[in-house]
């Protein structure tokens, strides 16, 4: 086995640190991948569910007033029945925003961008 110069080994150890480097450079950029990846399905997904609710939500409005007004003789007093529910719906989300929808958003994208905590038996 040959004496290798210091110039040598040193040269070896810069490149091995550029392989070393590279590498972690591709590993963070194949996580952020995955992260962006999972946070974007996870918006499209709710934004669709938010989509089919609210659709469904409007089909049984009208059916409802519709309804209304053929057994009592008003569609405008159905229209006004549901826009009240609507209204008190809104209220008591207005007034519950923070409990449903911030805490659980922060969780979920938590959940997707950060890594688990060692010991506490997620995956």
């Amino acid at each position: 086995m040959r004496n290798r110069t210091l110039e040598e080994n040193i040269e070896d150890f810069g490149e091995s640190v550029k392989g070393y480097i590279t590498a972690r450079i591709n590993l963070m950029k194949l996580v952020l991948l995955e992260k962006v990846a999972n946070a974007v399905t996870y918006i499209f997904s709710v934004m669709l569910a938010i989509i089919v609710i609210a659709s469904s939500l409007l089909l049984f409005t009208l059916a409802f007033s519709f309804w209304y007004g053929n057994t009592q003789g008003s569609v405008a007093a159905g229209l006004l029945i549901s826009a009240i529910f609507y209204v008190v719906v809104g209220l008591i989300i207005f007034l519950l925003r923070h409990r449903i929808f911030t805490d659980n958003i922060i969780k979920n994208i938590g959940k997707l961008l950060l890594p688990p905590e060692e010991g506490n038996g997620e995956k």
